[in-house]
């Protein structure tokens, strides 16, 4: 996947789900008239846009303004490969 289908997976606030559902809701009749070259860009910034703390933010500030949980598991063999290049380095 891409960093944005990563980021749409560890989103940090409760209702984040529901707020995707909604994205998609408002999307998908769009989506099915058009074939866009980046849809999961389209989605998160979809998602940031339906909220009121991340809408015009990018992935990095909306990073920094907490919109991701970085002890979701699905971000842990990202945060383990991080980490053995960090290690490689030191060495």
């Amino acid at each position: 996947g891409t960093l944005e289908d990563l980021c749409l997976k560890i989103l940090a606030q409760k209702n984040a789900q529901a707020i995707l559902a909604d994205v998609e809701r408002a999307i998908d009749p769009y989506l099915q008239n058009k074939t866009l070259p980046r849809p999961h860009k389209n989605r998160l910034h979809a998602y940031f846009s339906f909220t009121d703390d991340f809408v015009s933010l990018k992935i990095g500030e909306a990073a920094k303004a907490k919109a991701f949980s970085w002890e979701n598991p699905s971000i842990a063999s990202l945060k383990n490969f991080l980490r053995s290049i960090l290690h490689a380095e030191e060495q």
